[in-house]
């Protein structure tokens, strides 16, 4: 999972807080599942407010150019 350190992955959610769809820069791992405590680990954004799991990034990852 550490590959996906610092790549960047579309966010595309609303969950109704204001954030708009925007390109996330992945800035850790959290083995824990994240503050929803999910049952895999998740990548962190650097203010750690959006986690996205393994399945979501390979979805959306941005290939670089």
């Amino acid at each position: 999972m550490k590959e996906y350190l610092g790549k960047k992955v579309l966010w595309d959610q609303d969950y109704g807080d204001g954030q708009p769809k925007d390109i996330v820069k992945i800035d850790s791992i959290c083995y824990e599942g994240g503050f929803d405590s999910l049952d895999e680990p998740v990548f962190l954004n650097k203010s750690k407010d959006r986690y996205m799991t393994l399945a979501y990034v390979k979805k959306f990852i941005k290939e670089s150019k």
